[in-house]
């Protein structure tokens, strides 16, 4: 008799804890949905309460849950888009440490996850740090896909237009230059992508005195730029 109701207390348990995850998981599913709409309708304030509501249960869920990390994502780019950025940092560094133990070092998963807080850095005024954070994920790009790969082209950018910023022309032409050899090759000279990119390229050549140079990049720029 008291195997039968030890048996019958541990199916009662099982039973519960299933309910429970069932509901949890619908929960998570629910602010999910509706948080992920909100952000892609721009209601970035409506949609951060969704999503914390949302990250929320999915942590009861369990971190291995599968959609674990887009939901802590999306949150992150959510408090971002609201000027959170406090709220946002931990996120990143959850989703770069994670990155570092589910991929190991290098991966593209970590060098986009580098190439994402040096974007929180940069916005937050620690250009310093960004510079940084783009640097090691660039040297880990590279170990990744080499040095031609169009993956490289975002952050190039960003470490090209953070170090103009801090004046340091002279190396931030060379990461323009780099990212605008492989747009090139990826797009075609003339896509009008190229456009901002070689715009901010001649900034920083006439910044080095090279006018005659700059003009040319500038009056390409001009030619490819949609008209509106």
């Amino acid at each position: 008799i008291a195997i039968g109701i030890l048996a019958v207390i541990a199916v009662g348990a099982a039973v519960w804890r299933l309910g429970t995850s069932g509901m949890t998981t619908y929960r998570w599913s629910q602010h999910f949905e509706r948080g992920k709409a909100l952000l892609d309708d721009g209601s970035f304030a409506e949609a951060a309460l969704e999503l914390e509501h949302a990250l929320a249960a999915m942590r009861a869920i369990g971190p291995d849950h599968a959609d674990y990390d887009t939901t802590r994502t999306l949150l992150a780019d959510a408090y971002r888009a609201v000027g959170r950025y406090e709220d946002a940092q931990p996120l990143f560094m959850e989703s770069l440490q994670r990155a570092r133990l589910a991929h190991g070092s290098p991966s593209a998963e970590l060098a986009e996850q580098l190439f994402e807080l040096g974007k929180l850095q940069e916005i937050q005024g620690f250009r310093d740090a960004a510079i940084g954070s783009y640097r090691q994920a660039i040297a880990m790009w590279q170990e990744v896909v080499g040095n031609e790969h169009p993956d490289l082209i975002p952050t190039l950018t960003h470490l090209g237009r953070a170090l103009a910023a801090r004046e340091d022309h002279r190396e931030a032409s060379q990461y323009l230059e780099w990212a605008i050899g492989l747009e090139r090759r990826a797009l075609g000279s003339d896509h009008p992508d190229l456009a901002d990119l070689e715009l901010t390229y001649a900034a920083t050549l006439r910044a080095l005195d090279k006018d005659e140079l700059a003009e040319q990049f500038e009056e390409h720029a001009e030619r490819i730029r949609p008209k509106n």
